[in-house]
C-alpha cells in the first residue's frame, strides 16, 4: 500500500500491462531467504475487481549482491521513485542498505477463470529489497520488474501481456488470513468432500460459520479463532480458540518435524511427481493447544485440544486441493459436558482450512421456495431450500438489501435454518411490483428468483411481534386498494375489550377508551400507499407486558374511522 511519500498508485501487488493492474494478495504469500544467496517467493494473487481471476506464482531469486560486496550496487540500481523527502538524509529510507537479486526465474499458474494458463517469468532488471525498496512506502519490501512469456493460454480467456509487469511487495510483520472450509478436488482427493472440522464420536460435518481467522506473528506464534456449526444441525455449535507455537520453517535444523508432511492427496498432486504442491515450502507449528467452547445445543460444554504432532500450513496443506491451507490432527478430551447433551468422544479431531485474505465461498443455489406472491405488508415468512445456503449473509429484493438481523423487521431479514434452508421476512411496505430476488454470501450471489409483491386489497396493519427495551417499534399500515388519501392513527392498549363510539369509530381494543392510547399518526405515502408510525426506544416500563395495536384510518369520508386488524406485541 502506498503512503504519502510514494509517486506510485497504491493497492496492487502485481500489475500486468494489457491484462490488469489490480492483482492483490489472495492467500498467504511466503518469502524465504536461503544461506546460499538465493530466495524463493510463493504467493497467490487475484484481481481485486474479478475475484475469480487468480494466479499461483512461484519465483526463484539468485545472484544476490549485498552492501559491501563486489559489484555493489549493480548497474541501474537503486531505483528510487518516491518523493525526495522519503530518502536519507531527510527521510528514513537509505538506498545504500538495499540488497539486490540479479536473476529471477519462475512460473505463474492460472487458477479459476485463468485455469490452464502457464506463464514463464524472468527479470527485466534488478530486484531490490529492503526498507522502502518497494517504492510504495517506508516498510520493508521488494520491487521487481518482470518479463512474462505466455507458454499456455487459459481455456476461456485471452491473456496477452503487452509490457513489463511490476511486482511490489510489502513484507508484513503479522499476517491475518481468513479461514474457511476446504472443498475437495475430486481429481486430487477422489471425492468432493467439504472438509473443516470433525470431532471423533460426535460429528464430521462441522463448517466455519462465519469464516475463522488465522493470525500469524513473526515470532513463530499464531492464533486461530473460529465458530463451527454442523451443516446438518445448526444448533450443534462450538467456538474454537487455538494457540500455535514453535514454528518450524524450511531451512531450520528440525525441518520437517517428525510426522510431517501429511500427504492425503493423490501422489501426482505433489512436486516430486510433477504436481503443483511443493511440501518443501510448508511451515509447521509443533506446539498446539486450544479449547472448544460449546454454544447452541452444546452450551456449557468444553473440549480441550492438543496436537498429535502439530499443524501444517502451505500450498495444498489443507488436504483437499491446491489452494493455500492448513491441516492438523488433534487430540480431543471432554473437560465439561454440555448442559443439555451427553457426548462421548472417540478418536481424534481433524482440522482443515483454506486460508486467504478474502475467503471464497461456494455459490448459494436456491432450488425451491414458497409461493412467490406475498402482500407488501405482511407477517408471513417465506421459506426456501437449496444448497450452500448456510453461508448467506444478505438478501436482495430488487435494489433493497437486507441482512440476517432478525430484530430488523421493518427492513426485512433472512434467517438461516440449516445449510440447505433459509427463511425470509420481506422488507415491509415496498411498492407492489414483480421483483428479482437473490441471496448473497461474502463473495457470491445465488441464482435469481422472481417474487411478486401484491398490495393488500383491505386495510392492513402490521408491527413487530416482540420488542426488547431500547429498540424502536414500527407500525406500518396499508389503506387497501383502491388507494385513497388517508392518515393512519395507531392505537394501543393492554385490553382486548372493545371501544365503540357510534358513527365515529369501532375498535376491538381499549376497554371503551379507558385503556386506549394513540401513539402516533402518519399520512399515506403516495408511491407505496403505506403509513409508518415509529415509537423510538421502547421504555423499560413495558418489560414483561403485552400490548394490542389497531389502526384507525382517517380517509374520505372522515367518519366513521375504518379499523384495521389487531396485532399483538410482547416486551
Amino acid at each position: 500500500m502506498s503512503d504519502a511519500l510514494s509517486t506510485e498508485a497504491g493497492g496492487f501487488l502485481l500489475a500486468i500491462p494489457g491484462v490488469a493492474d489490480d492483482f492483490i494478495l489472495f492467500a498467504d504469500g511466503q518469502w524465504q531467504t536461503r544461506p546460499n544467496g538465493t530466495a524463493r517467493l510463493s504467493v497467490y494473487v487475484q484481481r481485486a475487481s474479478s475475484i475469480d481471476r487468480d494466479f499461483f506464482i512461484e519465483l526463484l531469486f539468485s545472484g544476490r549482491i549485498d552492501p559491501g560486496t563486489a559489484g555493489y550496487p549493480p548497474a541501474g540500481a537503486p531505483v528510487t521513485t518516491m518523493l525526495p523527502a522519503a530518502y536519507a538524509p531527510i527521510g528514513p529510507v537509505d538506498p545504500q542498505n538495499f540488497a539486490y537479486y540479479t536473476q529471477v526465474t519462475g512460473t505463474m499458474t492460472g487458477l479459476r477463470a485463468y485455469e490452464g494458463a502457464r506463464i514463464d517469468v524472468s527479470n527485466a532488471g534488478n530486484v531490490q529489497i529492503g526498507m522502502g525498496a518497494n517504492n510504495k512506502n517506508v516498510n520493508s519490501g521488494l520491487s521487481a520488474d518482470l518479463t512474462l512469456t505466455v507458454v499456455q493460454a487459459p481455456a476461456a480467456l485471452n491473456l496477452a501481456p503487452t509490457g513489463v509487469a511490476s511486482l511490489r511487495i510489502d513484507f508484513a510483520q503479522q499476517l491475518t488470513s481468513c479461514a474457511t472450509h476446504v472443498d475437495s478436488d475430486p481429481a486430487l482427493r477422489g471425492n468432493t468432500d467439504r472438509l473443516a472440522f470433525d470431532l471423533g464420536g460426535v460429528a464430521d460435518d462441522y463448517v466455519f460459520l462465519p469464516e475463522g481467522s488465522l493470525v500469524e506473528a513473526n515470532d513463530g506464534t499464531a492464533t486461530l479463532t473460529a465458530v463451527f456449526k454442523r451443516q446438518s444441525d445448526y444448533q450443534d455449535q462450538w467456538q474454537l480458540q487455538l494457540t500455535l507455537g514453535q514454528r518450524v520453517d524450511p531451512g531450520d535444523a528440525s525441518y520437517p518435524p517428525t510426522g510431517f508432511p501429511v500427504q492425503q492427496l493423490v501422489p501426482g498432486a505433489y512436486a516430486t511427481l510433477g504436481g503443483a504442491i511443493d511440501t518443501d515450502q510448508w511451515r509447521y507449528y509443533t506446539q498446539v493447544t486450544g479449547v472448544l467452547t460449546g454454544t447452541g445445543d452444546n452450551a456449557g460444554g468444553e473440549v480441550q485440544l492438543t496436537a498429535t504432532d502439530g499443524v501444517q500450513v502451505g500450498v495444498g496443506a489443507g488436504q483437499g486441493n491446491v489452494f493455500f491451507g492448513l491441516y492438523g490432527d488433534l487430540q480431543a478430551s471432554l473437560s465439561q459436558q454440555p448442559t443439555a447433551n451427553n457426548l462421548t468422544l472417540t478418536g481424534s479431531a481433524h482440522l482443515h482450512a483454506s486460508l486467504a485474505t478474502n475467503c471464497i465461498l461456494p455459490e448459494p443455489n436456491v432450488l425451491t421456495g414458497d409461493a412467490q406472491t406475498v402482500e407488501t405488508v405482511t407477517g408471513t415468512r417465506l421459506q426456501f431450500t437449496g444448497t450452500d445456503l448456510g453461508f448467506v449473509e444478505l438478501g436482495a429484493i430488487g435494489p433493497n438489501i437486507f441482512g440476517t438481523d432478525e430484530r430488523d423487521w421493518l427492513s426485512g431479514f433472512v434467517r438461516i435454518v440449516d445449510h440447505d434452508t433459509l427463511q425470509v421476512s420481506i422488507p415491509q411496505g415496498l411498492p407492489g411490483a414483480v421483483y428479482p430476488l437473490r441471496f448473497l454470501n461474502r463473495t457470491r450471489a445465488s441464482n435469481q428468483l422472481s417474487i411478486t409483491l401484491q398490495e393488500p386489497t383491505a386495510l392492513t396493519m402490521q408491527t413487530e411481534p416482540d420488542r426488547t427495551i431500547g429498540e424502536d417499534q414500527h407500525w406500518i399500515t396499508h389503506a387497501g386498494t383502491p388507494a385513497v388519501p388517508s392518515i393512519a392513527l395507531v392505537c394501543v392498549s393492554f385490553s382486548t375489550a372493545p371501544s365503540v363510539a357510534s358513527g365515529i369509530v369501532s375498535l376491538q381494543i381499549g376497554n371503551q377508551f379507558q385503556s386506549l392510547l394513540v401513539v402516533g399518526a402518519a399520512p399515506q405515502d403516495p408511491v407505496s400507499n403505506v403509513s409508518v408510525v415509529t415509537l423510538p426506544n421502547v421504555s423499560p416500563v413495558l418489560h414483561g407486558t403485552t400490548i394490542y395495536s389497531q389502526t384507525a384510518l382517517l380517509g374520505q369520508p372522515s367518519f366513521p374511522l375504518l379499523p384495521s386488524n389487531v396485532t399483538t406485541t410482547t416486551y
